[in-house]
């Protein structure tokens, strides 16, 4: 008589999950996702020795890759490391490899000119930490399915509960296989591994694979400084006064037309002097196609596939509430923030959004604190960068909080259409203030001029002030008939 299986909880939850097939798009990535990254782990196979080192010491067999050619270049790959202890060569590889596949697998020959093609700039280091996590799941399925095979088999041939239960141990040390989590790390382990950091994008304010809040109030421009800040990473510009590090970038537009969001690039090109190349930036527009962020993230996921993007802008981020989400509750921006999150994981690209500030004078609040809704979007993001009114008119204060980089100092940036650029001789405190009058007005300037014989340039650092304000202030005394030029300095008529 058969004996009877009997499986812990955990136990069973762990066999059901190794051999539950869903079609949910969020338990799984998408199989676009799924074999561009197992491309990039055979990339990473061939493009670096610590890699390759790592993954046969995970034990991991290419046989666990679901695409034929792949599987056959890995183990390829594995053989010759082994054979001759070093990595071989890409001519070495093709050499082996269309010998193997000679009058046999003929339709696997063209598919290897892809691995050719990338492995030189193949940017793996960006991407080495996830690729490595990302193997041990591909392992781990291939090698839960194997011991749930072998315990099926034993169960038919009526073995007794022990051997169940070693299985089953073995299957649960696979945690990943259920949970896709990472393994326990000894910290002395993990501090020896050696880890490159990210590439920054914006240095000093983002790096890749992290996530940006860009804040401010409505109509401040917010949208034309991230289409401004995804030209400067795709063509490596300065950006508000900061250097970037190029990478390309992709632009999901959700609110824009498109004729305008094609007349915004053109306008900012021209501003810029950038002269448009090929390859730099993409542009997704879909306007009229957002929807719930469960919903549409996969999607996006799958949709960009093994573009390289450095940096991935969504704006705005509104359009991803879907209606239900409400901006107040720390759990339904918490779920957006994680989609968000997943889609900087999975593709390896720093993601920037925009969000807007609550109502009210800001200038009272700390600039952590400025963006409405819930305090999630205070927390969440790596690098918030926010711009709050100054009291100059058109100028506005830039505070960036840093999770990854050192502080930096505030500073005021101009908005002068349709870009801003620093103004390092404003005050960063000096905050728009409702009912507040502002300090520089026609009569202090002719003050600070009394008895003096002034250039532009000395009168506004007199006053504390930036020239485009002091020549405002200056055209109303000129009309008056206060002020006038003599030999290019500026002295009060007396």
């Amino acid at each position: 008589m058969q004996q009877k299986v009997t499986l812990t909880e955990k136990e069973q939850a762990t066999l059901d999950a190794l051999t539950e097939e869903t079609s949910n798009p969020q338990s799984r990535p998408a199989q676009a996702f799924q074999d561009a990254a197992e491309m990039d782990i055979l990339r990473g196979m061939i493009h670096s020795e610590p890699f390759l080192k790592h993954l046969i010491g995970i034990g991991f067999n290419p046989t666990s890759l679901d695409n034929e050619y792949q599987k056959l270049l890995g183990q390829l790959t594995v053989d010759l490391f082994k054979q001759y202890r070093k990595l071989p060569t890409l001519d070495q590889l093709q050499v082996e490899l269309t010998a193997k596949i000679k009058n046999k697998k003929p339709e696997l020959i063209p598919p290897y000119h892809e691995v050719w093609k990338a492995a030189h700039t193949f940017k793996f280091h960006d991407q080495l930490e996830w690729l490595q996590d990302f193997a041990a799941r591909v392992h781990n399925k291939a090698e839960g399915k194997r011991l749930l095979s072998e315990a099926m088999d034993k169960a038919k041939d009526k073995q007794g509960n022990a051997d169940w239960h070693d299985l089953a141990q073995k299957l649960l040390k696979l945690g990943t296989s259920k949970t896709g989590l990472p393994e326990i790390e000894d910290a002395f382990d993990f501090c020896e591994r050696q880890m490159q950091l990210p590439t920054e994008l914006i240095e000093g304010l983002l790096h890749r694979g992290s996530k940006l809040s860009f804040g401010g109030a409505s109509k401040s421009y917010k949208s034309w400084a991230l289409l401004n800040q995804a030209l400067s990473i795709a063509y490596g510009r300065d950006w508000m006064g900061c250097k970037t590090n190029r990478a390309k970038v992709l632009v999901i537009n959700f609110e824009l037309q498109k004729e305008f969001c094609q007349r915004r690039l053109h306008v900012l090109e021209d501003a810029r002097g950038i002269e448009r190349e090929p390859g730099r930036m993409d542009v997704w527009n879909l306007r009229g196609f957002a929807a719930k962020h469960e919903e549409i993230f996969p999607k996006i996921i799958e949709r960009i596939g093994n573009n390289d993007y450095g940096l991935i802008v969504l704006d705005p981020i509104y359009k991803l509430y879907g209606g239900e989400a409400d901006e107040n509750a720390a759990k339904d921006m918490g779920a957006l923030l994680n989609s968000i999150e997943q889609v900087s994981v999975q593709t390896g690209a720093a993601v920037a959004f925009g969000a807007h500030f609550s109502k009210g004078n800001q200038a009272s609040k700390n600039a952590i604190d400025r963006v409405s809704g819930s305090g999630v979007f205070a927390r969440d993001p790596d690098s918030i960068i926010n711009l709050t009114a100054h009291e100059e008119e058109d100028c506005y204060t830039f505070d960036a909080i840093l999770r990854n980089f050192p502080p930096i100092d505030p500073f005021v940036v101009r908005w002068s259409y349709p870009v801003f650029s620093k103004a390092g001789e404003l005050d960063p405190a000096a905050l728009k203030t409702p009912g507040r009058p502002s300090k520089w007005t026609p009569e202090a300037a002719l003050d600070s001029l009394q008895g003096k014989s002034l250039s532009m340039i000395d009168w506004a650092k007199g006053m504390g002030c930036d020239v485009k304000t002091l020549r405002r202030l200056r055209d109303v005394l000129v009309q008056r008939g206060s002020v006038e030029d003599v030999d290019q300095k500026w002295k009060v008529i007396s």
